[in-house]
């Protein structure tokens, strides 16, 4: 999914659902599935803003690379998982991240985030079951301040 009007494009989730194409160059994405519906994207993400709402769930399975912010407004949780040997990449701004989650369900790889802001996140949680994950912050030159729960499963 190629938007060619970035800014002026939105990609709006009102429940849960499944993405098996890389989306490209939209504007921005809400993810706004209350209930705790789960929207999973299989390929990776390029964005101005995702927005998290009502406890909904964005179930990454490839990188985020944005040039804007991730939103957790109202709640919300935002989770990485998969095998991709590569790792996964998120190089996003964190907004309102008291209100959110971040899971790192990576099979045998890492996660990078690369933004300071992820210190905001109010828990994250690494691991799940008896598979191994891996969180690296990458923040070069910057202040880190980690306000979060951090949870290693």
């Amino acid at each position: 999914m190629t938007s060619s009007a970035a800014t002026n494009s939105n990609l709006v989730f009102l429940g849960g659902g499944n993405v098996t194409g890389v989306i490209n160059n939209i504007g921005a994405i809400t993810v706004n599935a209350a209930g705790n519906k789960t929207v999973i994207l299989q390929k990776s993400v390029s964005a101005t803003s995702l927005t998290l709402g009502n406890n909904a769930v964005a179930n990454l399975q490839d990188s985020l690379t944005k040039s804007g912010n991730v939103d957790f407004t109202n709640g919300g949780v935002l989770e990485f998982s998969g095998a991709n040997p590569a790792g996964y990449l998120l190089n996003s701004q964190i907004k309102n991240g008291n209100t959110g989650t971040l899971n790192v369900y990576t099979t045998g790889t890492t996660l990078t985030a690369t933004d300071s802001s992820i210190g905001m996140v109010n828990t994250i949680n690494i691991g799940q079951g008896n598979a191994v994950a891996a969180f690296t912050i990458d923040v070069s030159n910057k202040a880190l301040t980690l306000g979060s729960d951090i949870n290693l499963n």
